[in-house]
């Protein structure tokens, strides 16, 4: 739970579980803030197409029913909405 003036609450099932959603949850606000200055600096940003996007997310064992997907403005499913990683960038090489 994102708390204003306050931080995050994590809460789990035990510490480590707690732990490794913060470090998860950080790491995911850490992208994201990077793809924003990548695409304020001008990068554009490359979003895979959806059954590529579909593919990882069963690869890593992380596979969603495709209807509760949401859809980006574009109609598209994107790439962060089916694996809960964000979508790669040209800005910095390994930047995803």
């Amino acid at each position: 739970m994102l708390m204003r003036n306050h931080g995050i609450l994590t809460v789990g099932r035990t510490p480590g579980e707690a732990f490794m959603l913060l470090y998860y949850f950080e790491r995911a606000a850490r992208i994201q803030l990077d793809l924003q200055a990548s695409v304020a600096a001008g990068t554009e940003l490359v979003i895979p197409p959806h059954d590529v996007c579909e593919k990882a997310a069963v690869s890593s064992g992380r596979a969603r029913a495709t209807s509760s997907l949401p859809a980006n403005a574009n109609g598209r499913h994107s790439c962060a909405s089916s694996t809960g990683q964000a979508p790669i960038t040209g800005s910095k090489p390994g930047a995803y």
